[in-house]
């Protein structure tokens, strides 16, 4: 639905209530104004947007070539001109400036605006060419999340005007409704064709939500805002739709019971929940234009089952919520602070709210069919969700959520969804904000997913998801729980996405003892350290041993090594803009490192004694070892040569092990 066919209908639509002698709201011939006026102005700026999209097409990877061509096609619709994706638009008149208009109701607000490029770290740099890393090339995808911003901001116009026009439907109907019976007949028909058009218009927003959902990788902000102009769509037709049935409820009161609806509006679902963890839930209470409401019980929470978990005599263990019980306010809003005492076994679960309400006889065409009744209003379900009792079971819940709610009921589905969807999950784990994080998986990050695990593929189908979630989930499981990893991670300490390749080109031009900590490609949850020594980039992957092994953390191993002394600090924007800083490890060390004191007991001298690991005996290299590497060299084996890479406890195990980097099984090949 473009804009001026928007215009359109609303100057019917109030011609149409003039000529039924209806009261008009005051804002209503305002919206219709202003939107007249700026139609003109929106049309030239889409216009200007689409060139520009053309100049960037032959430079982007194919990835970035579909966000654009998606794109582009949906303001093309959006603005009433369509054209083929790809196409270059025709050069756009240069208008003159046109007066300042006057204050638009529907502007909306600044976390709608579209995203300004950062200033260049470098001062004598100027705006169009910020500051990077050599290996890192500026990608030219900030036009398009511009023209999706725009597309937001349009559908978020749209939905203020939806609600407005909602709350005039609820006046006029009341109004209606209470005339006599002929003359409230003849006025249904108008009625229910306003409805009709109003639910067709928003459900034509609704399918172009997912439309970009499911054929641009959005940005974190972009998400939000998607998701969040969702919620409000169905929040609208809900409503419409309940004002829908008043009508025929006006008309077959006997087979119609009393419209209502109770619909939640704010859940922190899908993902795993710990139990015992404090969740808030909140829910609306939606009516139609003419109830009266007599009284009113609690709303109620209850838990709807995938599986079942119950025993063999159909009881469960114990009870599955508490504070499950709450009033609504004077507004029909509800707020619960649910807790989960148990777990539901790695098995998803939705939630569900219902209250009874008690209303007066409703007004009908036969006074004498109405009556006074109870009615139960039951919510729509929540998103699916799993209860778990420890952090062994977080990795397991998390992809089966992450399955659920990215392909439903199919067997694949576009990459931009599973990585719209993925983003999301991923923010949570990390604990950052879903709005405005620090550090999002960004376009370079997504490109490196791609070619790891999907081919650059774009559909994703279920075995290539089950293969990626058997490499993401540990590493995001280590992120998220391992003592110091998610500060570490949110911070750019750990570069995470980054192959060996693209480690020895960042390196190359570092000095001595510059250091990087990735994601092993084959070693799913393993890192990596690539580190430049004596001249050359060496590449050695961190055991548990060392990071986590015996309440360790990868701080205490970067304590214990001595060859890495600069750490190449990550800083990315969505768009893949990698700016990278050299960070002293005494700094990181001096964040997070806490020297361990152990009690000594009083009337006792310590024994002085070398490392637990100089006191194991050290077993002789077998003569008969079949192996197919080639013998170390008399400069491996001399007592005076030193690992890279070493702890200074693992360096006192004996002279005769080779060096760290050497002794790594798959040392030259890739992790």
């Amino acid at each position: 639905m473009n804009l001026p066919g928007n215009v359109h209908r609303l100057q019917q639509y109030s011609q149409m209530l003039q000529q039924q002698q209806l009261a008009l709201p005051p804002h209503f011939a305002s919206i219709a104004q202003v939107l007249q006026q700026q139609t003109q102005q929106q049309q030239v700026q889409q216009q200007q947007q689409l060139f520009n999209y053309g100049l960037a097409m032959q430079q982007q990877s194919p990835h970035q070539m579909g966000n654009t061509q998606a794109a582009q096609s949906l303001l093309a619709m959006m603005s009433g001109n369509p054209q083929m994706p790809g196409s270059r638009p025709p050069s756009p008149p240069q208008p003159t400036p046109p007066p300042t208009p006057p204050t638009n109701p529907l502007k909306t607000s600044g976390n709608f605006s579209a995203r300004t490029p950062e200033p260049s770290a470098d001062p004598g740099a100027s705006a169009s060419t910020p500051k990077t890393s050599d290996f890192s090339a500026t990608l030219p995808f900030q036009p398009v999340t511009s023209a999706v911003q725009q597309v937001l901001n349009t559908i978020a116009g749209k939905v203020k005007l939806y609600s407005l026009t909602l709350e005039h439907i609820k006046t006029t109907q009341k109004h209606v409704l209470d005339l006599p019976p002929i003359e409230c007949a003849s006025n249904l028909e108008t009625l229910s064709r306003q409805h009709k058009e109003l639910y067709d218009a928003m459900l034509q927003e609704h399918a172009t939500l997912m439309r970009i959902f499911d054929e641009i990788v959005l940005s974190p902000g972009e998400v939000f805002h998607t998701k969040k102009l969702e919620l409000q769509l169905q929040k609208c037709m809900k409503q419409l739709d309940l004002y829908q049935l008043e009508l025929m409820h006006y008309v077959r009161p006997d087979s119609i019971p009393c419209p209502a609806a109770l619909m939640i509006t704010e859940q922190p679902f899908s993902r795993s929940i710990v139990k015992g963890q404090m969740v808030p839930v909140e829910a609306q209470l939606l009516l139609p234009s003419r109830i009266e409401i007599r009284s009113m019980g609690r709303v109620t929470a209850d838990i709807v089952q995938y599986h079942s978990t119950a025993k063999k005599n159909g009881k469960p263990t114990g009870p599955y919520l508490e504070n499950a019980t709450e009033d609504l306010d004077n507004e029909g809003k509800v707020r619960l602070h649910l807790r989960f005492p148990i777990g539901t076994n790695k098995k998803p679960v939705t939630l569900r709210l219902h209250v009874n309400i008690k209303h007066a006889p409703m007004k009908c065409h036969n006074p004498a069919l109405a009556q006074p009744g109870v009615r139960l209003v039951e919510s729509n379900q929540s998103r699916p969700f799993i209860i778990t009792t420890n952090s062994i079971q977080w990795r397991d819940s998390e992809g089966i959520l992450l399955k659920m709610d990215s392909f439903g009921e199919m067997m694949e589905i576009s990459w931009a969804r599973f990585a719209n969807t993925l983003q999301t999950y991923y923010l949570a784990a990390t604990r950052q904000h879903s709005e405005f994080p620090t550090r999002p998986l960004t376009l370079k990050d997504f490109d490196y997913l791609s070619n790891l695990k999907f081919e650059q593929s774009k559909i994703v189908n279920l075995p290539a998801f089950d293969r990626f979630w058997e490499w993401f989930g540990p590493g995001l499981e280590k992120v998220r729980h391992q003592k110091n990893m998610c500060p570490m991670w949110v911070k750019g300490y750990i570069y995470g996405f980054i192959s060996k390749v693209d480690c020895d080109a960042l390196l190359a031009s570092h000095e001595e003892g510059s250091f990087v900590i990735r994601f092993s490609d084959r070693f799913p949850g393993k890192y990596a350290t690539a580190y430049v020594y004596q001249g050359e980039v060496h590449h050695s992957l961190v055991k548990d041993i060392d990071s986590a092994g015996n309440k360790r953390t990868l701080v205490d191993f970067l304590h214990e090594v001595d060859n890495v002394r600069t750490l190449l600090q990550y800083k990315s924007d969505f768009t893949g803009k990698v700016q990278v800083s050299r960070i002293p490890k005494e700094e990181i060390l001096q964040e997070f490192f806490t020297e361990k004191q152990e009690a000594r007991t009083p009337g006792y001298e310590e024994l002085p004694r070398s490392t637990f690991r100089s006191m194991i005996p050290i077993a002789t290299t077998s003569t008969t070892t079949t192996s197919t590497a080639a013998p170390p060299s008399p400069q491996q084996n001399s007592p005076s040569q030193e690992s890279p890479c070493e702890s200074p406890s693992q360096q006192n195990i004996g002279s005769s092990l080779p060096p760290m980097t050497q002794n790594r099984q798959g040392y030259n090949k890739s992790y």
